[in-house]
Order: C-alpha cells, then structure tokens, then sequence
C-alpha cells in the first residue's frame, strides 16, 4: 500500500531530520506534527469544495501516518504528537470535516498506530482561529470513544483577540488542554487591524502586541503557545507556492528572528524579546496561579512552576507606573514599570 513512500527529502542537508537533530544539540523540545494535505491522491478531487478524502483511502491514510513516523524514528527523530490536519473543514486546505476526522481517529489511525507499536499522542486538528475549537470540535469530541484518544486541543490564533472563546472550549471539555499551535503576520491575507503592511517588521514595538496575545491566551487556558516561524529572511520569505494546496505566491510573513541573506545581519525582534520572558522562565509542567491587583494599562499572570518557584509576567501597555500585585497567600509585590515594557519577578520557593 505505501511502495513508494520515502522520506528521502527529509534526510538530505536542507531537510527536516538534519534541521531537528542539529537543533536538539542545543535543547530538548517535544515535536508536534500536523499535516496541511494528503497525498493527493486520497482525495475526490482537488476542486474547491471536493477536497474530501475518498473513504476507500481511510485505511491507507492511517498507514500513511504510520510510515511518516516510523520512518522518523527509524532515523533518530521521535514525534511526540500527530496532528490529523492542519485548518481543515475550511476552502483552502482540506475540506475534511471533524466528524469525519473523529471518525478516522476512532477506527483507523489509533488502532493502526497501536497495531504498529508507535507511541505517540494525537490530536484532533488544528483549527484556522480560536472560536472554531468551540464550533467545530464538539461534533467529534462528544463522541466519548473518540475523545478517549485525544490528548490536546490545538488551535490557531488568526482571529487574532477572541480569546474567551478558548474558555468555553476548557469549560465543555476541561480534562483536555489547549495548545495555541500557529499565529503569524502574513501579507496581504493574516494581518490584524491596523496591523503591518509590510513584513517582517522591524520595531522593537511591535512585540507588545504578540506578548499581550500571549498573555491573553494562557489567562484563557492554553497550555502550549508556538509561534509559526522561526527565521526568515528580510522579504519575510521564503515561502511555499502550491496555489491547488492552499500555498499562494508572495506570502510574505513575519518570524522571530530575521537575518539579512545580503549582509548576514541576525536581527532579534520585538516579538523574540517578548515570548523569551515566558519560555525562559515559564517552564514545562507549570500552573497558572491566581493573582490580582494592577491597572488597567497592565495585563499580567502568576505561574508555580514544578520547581516550586514563582513566576510573575507583567506587561506595561501605557506609561511609567509603579504598580502593586498580590499573588501566593497574600503576597504582594510592589514594583515601577518602565513605559510600554515586560517584566518577569521571579521568586525561588515560596513557600
């Protein structure tokens, strides 16, 4: 059924198991994989509206995700999650509905996965925006058979503020956490309003709104936070053309880091300072924490994390201000905020 899958691409100096390997040298980090699209050839058809998966291929489907990671891990990579689809039961990628993929999850993927002996968790699918985890999941996970195989949630964020949504999704099914998997600028069609017109934005600014996102998204249950590039260079590129797969031409986008291909200028942006003062001190296996207090120029969170340590996150969104904040059993810190700024307090057991 799979003679001719190969991962050979992959393996090469530009592929993705030489990236990984390279990149783990300097860290452990989980690997969460989703697909943007089957091989075409499980579908009816690659017409808008007909990017179903022929049920004669569900089986082959689930193969399919087997070898992928089997493959990987004959090579030295293990997935830690499997993602379904990427953005499906929408016009760009894969029409698949949820109920559907909670079908293939219950009957094909799990069982095969199992049958092979592959550890790893699955999840459902990752949504386009966060109030579609609350529209369309349900059908799939009010299956109880189906959710018993699921381990996470996994939204994107390109509604770019409708984080209370994200609430109602941990309040239907609280025993599941949610992962905010992919947000991005992206000219000319994944902007915010008034957000950038030209990318990759250099401004040290900016990074004020990508951490008060953050922020919003953990006070509203998320457990996991990706953003989805990396590095690009200073067109924002570059990128995948595949206008049949869902992947448009001058898609520029904007990333964590920016280097420079003329002039090999590393540039470190607004946003890379921001989400450093959460993944460098808000550490796996960490609980949000109550606390209360501040301005409403100020959006902060409290963490414990499995150190027993205590990690307060404030962002300044207006002027100097010196601001007051009880977390811990009554604990309260007093602390001058400098304008438009993050700052982390972090306290060693606390007991």
């Amino acid at each position: 059924m799979m003679a001719h899958f190969t991962i050979q691409r992959d393996l090469g100096p530009n592929g993705l198991i030489t990236y990984i390997k390279t990149a783990s040298q300097f860290g452990k980090f989980n690997i969460e994989s989703p697909m943007d699209f089957a091989p075409d050839w499980m579908y009816y058809s690659l017409k808008q509206g007909q990017k179903h998966i022929d049920p004669q291929y569900y089986k082959a489907l689930s193969s399919y995700y087997a070898h992928y990671i089997r493959s990987y891990l004959d090579n030295g990579v293990h997935i830690d999650y499997l993602n379904l689809f990427n953005e499906a039961d929408n016009e760009w990628y894969s029409n698949v509905t949820y109920k559907v993929i909670g079908e293939l999850v219950k009957n094909y993927v799990s069982p095969q996965l199992k049958a092979d002996g592959l550890d790893v968790k699955i999840q459902l699918g990752e949504t386009s925006n966060r109030p579609e985890g609350i529209q369309k999941f349900p059908v799939a996970l009010d299956d109880t058979a189906t959710r018993g195989h699921i381990s996470s949630l996994t939204v994107h964020g390109y509604d770019w503020n409708k984080f209370s949504t994200l609430t109602d999704l941990h309040n239907r099914y609280p025993g599941l956490p949610i992962w905010q998997t992919e947000v991005c600028y992206a000219v000319p069609n994944n902007v915010p309003p008034n957000g950038p017109r030209k990318l990759p934005v250099y401004e040290f600014s900016d990074g004020e709104f990508w951490g008060n996102m953050i922020m919003n998204d953990m006070k509203n249950w998320v457990s996991a936070w990706i953003y989805w590039n990396m590095i690009l260079d200073e067109k924002g590129g570059p990128w995948l053309v595949s206008t049949e797969h869902g992947d448009p031409d001058n898609n520029s986008q904007h990333p964590v880091v920016i280097i420079n291909r003329m002039t090999k200028e590393i540039f470190y942006t607004g946003l890379y300072y921001y989400l450093a003062h959460f993944s460098k001190f808000v550490r796996p296996g960490a609980h949000r924490i109550d606390c209360t207090g501040g301005s409403p120029q100020m959006n902060f969170a409290c963490f414990r994390n499995p150190d027993n340590s205590t990690v307060l996150n404030i962002i300044n969104n207006g002027q100097a201000i010196k601001c007051k904040i009880n977390f811990r059993k009554n604990k309260t810190v007093i602390q001058y905020l400098p304008a438009h700024s993050i700052t982390t307090l972090k306290y060693n057991q606390v007991k």
